[in-house]
């Protein structure tokens, strides 16, 4: 009886696995466990524009099933579906594919940090669920103040003034006597934001990046008389140890000040979109603080 038995098990298990092995090979996407992984690269971001620039590459073992393309979430209920395009055969190991989406770009309707999520058309390796993969993009100030910034100012000042008449308009901003030997480099492509959080983000300001900055020797600045790109006509970086300092200029239509007066402690944030950060933090008593603007100088 054993032995007849297990003779038995043995040939239903050998007709399961020729069953299993059939599933497998069929060529429908449900059964075609062949996705190794899915991944976002090279993400760009304009914030003048508030557009994001992505590509994707997913891998796969031996290809068979439809195999069609990428479904992109940007984040803002906006979704994209690209065809994929075979790139490349992994040689180091046989039977990996390479699929891409190059170049795919969203504009955004606001300033707000969104997540990417980009979905597999098909399948992982352990299940029938596509794989996904997701990345965070900032544009302009993100919404919650940024971590780790350089705070080795020893003299800051904040200046708002709010008008009845909007062209008139001010602000001005010095970080001063701090630390800073390398900003990136706002001639080629590094943006630059002024985020004033009190406590949460009230006002951003976008300075973008290549046009009206020059390379000084210690640092760069910026000259637009106008205030075209968010009111801001000046700004100096400059490099040094004890010697930093970060000044800037802002007025008129264009500028987007905060409502005031400000709830403390108020947080200035100068971001950039290399991820570089410069903060002060000014806390009560300040030198102003009404309907008609803020002033504090510390110390």
């Amino acid at each position: 009886m054993n032995i007849r038995s297990n003779a038995g098990r043995a040939k239903a298990l050998a007709t399961s696995l020729v069953t299993l092995l059939a599933i497998l090979e069929w060529p429908q996407t449900a059964a075609a466990f062949h996705v190794r992984g899915v991944s976002i690269v090279s993400p760009t971001v304009n914030s003048v524009t508030r557009t994001v620039t992505i590509g994707v590459v997913e891998s796969t073992g031996t290809p068979f099933g439809p195999h069609t393309g990428a479904g992109i979430q940007w984040g803002d209920a906006m979704g994209t579906a690209k065809a994929w395009t075979h790139t490349a055969t992994n040689t180091a190991f046989p039977g990996i594919n390479f699929y891409s989406v190059a170049g795919v770009s969203h504009i955004y309707p606001d300033l707000t940090d969104r997540t990417i999520t980009v979905t597999s058309d098909c399948c992982g390796p352990s299940g029938f669920s596509p794989l996904t993969n997701k990345v965070v993009v900032t544009l302009g100030c993100s919404d919650t103040p940024k971590g780790g910034c350089n705070a080795t100012a020893t003299k800051e000042q904040l200046q708002i003034k709010n008008n009845v008449d909007p062209s008139k308009d001010k602000l001005k901003l010095k970080w001063q006597n701090g630390n800073e030997l390398a900003f990136s480099d706002p001639t080629a492509s590094a943006e630059y934001f002024i985020c004033i959080y009190a406590p949460g983000l009230v006002s951003q300001t976008v300075i973008p990046s290549a046009a009206n900055w020059s390379a000084t020797g210690k640092g760069f600045k910026y000259t637009e008389p106008t205030g075209a790109a968010g009111g801001v006509s000046r700004v100096k970086l400059q490099q040094g140890t004890g010697t930093a300092k970060i000044f800037i200029k802002a007025f008129g239509t264009n500028l987007a000040n905060p409502v005031t007066p400000l709830t403390q402690p108020v947080l200035v944030q100068i971001q950039n979109s290399a991820g570089q950060c410069w903060e002060h933090q000014f806390t009560s008593p300040e030198k102003q603080n009404t309907a008609s603007g803020f002033k504090d100088t510390e110390p």
